[in-house]
């Protein structure tokens, strides 16, 4: 392809990202003009799938979109299911009267961009109605097609009911719901339950289906409940550890592999939406065993890099000001930026590790004995330090922390790296797992040696 040439010199060439941001551009106004997403890439000379990519691939351009398409719909008053676009944002607007906030929105796109046989974590703050968003998400995915059969888990049994019961009201109450009812059902028939469609408090089966008996249409369970035997296609995992239950990170773990990541058959997908707990939860954990790496990860604080509320419909700039307050910075940082940081609950807390920091000393310090240390992972992170120290004073000198090193020479690279530069005396390697043979590698040992 031959570039454009700039006045400013000879061979200077304007990057092709200013061209697609000018047809980004075009493309946002012509929304907001009110054509639909087809008809604007139409007009731009783009096929649709352009438009899709980016939205794909470019968060701030897929937020413009869909926020300028909520705004549209929140200023009309007449709002019919004539007038539903075919996305969730306004079918939800439509049928059940909610709005859909930049944290909702990228979970739902989270959830359908999701891959066959994958597994997605979203990490979102609390107070942001993830719980209402799944429910309305369920309700319109068995709406539009009765066959999908869905698994709803949760940190208990009786919230998965509760979940189950407002889905049933939904699809049953044509007083409260007439247009959803009357657009995607009937839902529910008497006497369906005879003809192998149960209605029970932990599952049920919508009366359009035609899928096996045995497969139901929702089924809800608790981490510790029993799980029948039957197929899904998408399971939704929310909220499955709280904090009173961090200490029961390994037993949540392994009964969400033991019983329930088998679920899905080949072409089923896997959503976790959680709330951060703490060091060492689940999380924490799926990354450390590779369950989920960061490319699957979706991480949504509530505030951005400023300081600025990124969903300032839901929770305006003074109110969270107030909110950190209350907290505190230890929850702040866990709960609402899905970064826990160590507190009172740590052996060492966050004021003392900061006091031990001295980056002005990288490389020099005059404390002669100098320690390595590394916690190795392939899979999740891989952190690696160095210290210097005498009988009084501890000074941190360097420190990284890495995700996903695919080989153990990597490792060892930067080990190597660490060594030439600080020259320390002793290396501390966590032992789990793999870990206990680094410290018998002979690369390793050769590099003790020079």
């Amino acid at each position: 392809m031959v570039g454009m040439v700039d006045a400013a010199g000879p061979g200077r060439r304007f990057p092709k990202t200013e061209a697609k941001k000018a047809r980004q551009r075009a493309f946002l106004e012509l929304v907001e003009q009110g054509l639909t997403y087809t008809a604007a890439a139409k007009a731009l000379g783009i096929h649709i799938t352009t438009y899709e990519r980016w939205r794909r691939e470019e968060q701030a351009f897929r937020t413009q979109v869909d926020a300028l398409r909520a705004s549209q719909m929140d200023r009309r008053e007449d709002l019919s299911p004539a007038d539903w676009d075919g996305t969730f944002a306004s079918a939800r607007k439509i049928f059940f009267g909610y709005d859909t906030y930049w944290h909702q929105r990228e979970i739902i796109y989270a959830i359908e961009r999701a891959q066959p046989g994958e597994v997605v974590l979203i990490l979102t703050p609390p107070e942001t109605g993830k719980t209402s968003l799944l429910e309305d998400k369920m309700c319109l995915d068995l709406g539009q097609n009765p066959n999908k059969r869905i698994t709803y888990v949760s940190e208990s049994q009786i919230r998965t009911r509760k979940i189950a019961g407002r889905l049933q009201r939904r699809m049953t109450d044509g007083v409260v719901y007439p247009d959803f009812i009357k657009r995607f059902g009937p839902f529910y028939m008497p006497g369906q339950e005879r003809r192998g469609k149960p209605w029970a408090a932990d599952c049920f089966t919508v009366y359009g289906s035609d899928h096996d008996e045995r497969d139901y249409s929702f089924e809800g369970r608790g981490w510790r409940s029993a799980v029948a035997g039957t197929r899904t296609d998408e399971m939704l995992i929310d909220d499955v550890q709280s904090l009173r239950s961090l200490n029961l990170t390994a037993d949540i773990l392994e009964r969400l592999r033991q019983d329930f990541f088998s679920r899905p058959g080949r072409n089923g997908r896997i959503c976790i939406v959680m709330t951060r707990v703490g060091n060492n939860d689940v999380p924490e954990q799926l990354w450390e065993t590779g369950i989920v790496t960061e490319a699957n990860t979706v991480r949504l604080p509530m505030v951005d890099e400023q300081g600025k509320s990124l969903c300032p419909e839901m929770w305006p700039d003074e109110d969270l000001v107030a909110k950190r307050l209350l907290v505190g910075e230890a929850a702040w940082f866990r709960n609402y930026m899905q970064q826990p940081r160590l507190a009172g609950n740590a052996t060492f807390t966050e004021a003392m590790i900061e006091g031990c920091w001295d980056l002005r000393a990288r490389g020099e310090s005059e404390l002669l004995n100098r320690v390595m240390m590394v916690d190795p992972a392939l899979t999740g992170g891989c952190a690696i330090g160095v210290a210097a120290y005498d009988a009084e004073r501890y000074q941190m000198l360097d420190f990284e922390y890495r995700f996903n090193m695919a080989r153990v020479e990597e490792i060892l690279v930067v080990l190597e790296r660490f060594a030439e530069m600080y020259k320390p005396q002793d290396l501390v390697v966590e032992t789990n797992a793999f870990q206990r043979g680094l410290g018998n590698d002979e690369r390793l040992l050769a590099i003790s040696r020079r």
